[in-house]
């Protein structure tokens, strides 16, 4: 299903399919950013794709038992281009509202872009090269490398933590006791460590809040 608005300052296209594949891709090159949710309904994928200058372009897919989220060369509105060259404004880039049903296996790769989730049930592996990283309340296992930029994960619960930064700073509220004497690598659980947090960065910081209840 495809749905798009062209309205003042936002150019808005989203489509959507059915499916009851466990596997999910999203592979992206320069983002503005990805909002992550999950869909009300079990087999029902969709993705809304919001730009300003650029229409969104973007293909959403089932093969052979994977869905695919893809993104392709944007496409300029002439409007954008009808000022003259000196007073225009670069480009916003695409953002991303993604609707993924529970307990599905998520893999997101992108090269620059900023990246949001809270309450999201599934597991989740991203792959970044530079951006911001904001999780709050994850329920399943999160894999997460980035170069540079910053994560944030907050209401850290019931995990079995293992973050490391090679350059970046790593801070944990409250401090535990897993944390390296060089305070870059920290390995602790929390609770029960039903749950797993993997975290590797290269110059990114870490801030990781764990949960008091």
């Amino acid at each position: 299903m495809l749905f798009s608005v062209n309205s003042f300052g936002q150019k808005l296209i989203e489509k959507s399919i059915s499916s009851r594949a466990d596997q999910v891709i999203l592979e992206f090159d320069v983002i503005d950013q990805i909002e992550l949710f999950n869909a009300k309904a079990d087999a029902e994928f969709s993705v809304l794709g919001e730009g300003r200058t650029y229409f969104p372009d973007f293909n959403l897919k089932e093969l052979n038992g994977v869905v695919y989220l893809e993104e392709n060369d944007q496409v300029s509105d002439e409007e954008a281009y009808s000022v003259d060259k000196v007073c225009s404004i670069e480009p916003n880039f695409t953002s991303y509202q993604v609707f993924i049903p529970e307990g599905k296996k998520l893999y997101i790769s992108f090269i620059e872009g900023n990246f949001f989730a809270e309450d999201f049930k599934g597991e989740l592996n991203l792959i970044a090269e530079d951006g911001i990283i904001k999780l709050n309340h994850m329920s399943n296992t999160v894999n997460i490398r980035l170069s540079s930029g910053s994560i944030y994960a907050q209401n850290i619960e019931n995990t079995s933590i293992d973050a490391k930064t090679n350059l970046g700073s790593l801070i944990t509220a409250p401090p535990l006791e897993g944390l390296s004497e060089n305070k870059k690598h920290l390995m602790d659980t929390v609770g029960n460590g039903s749950k797993s947090l993997m975290i590797r960065t290269i110059m990114a910081n870490i801030y990781l809040n764990v949960s008091k209840d």
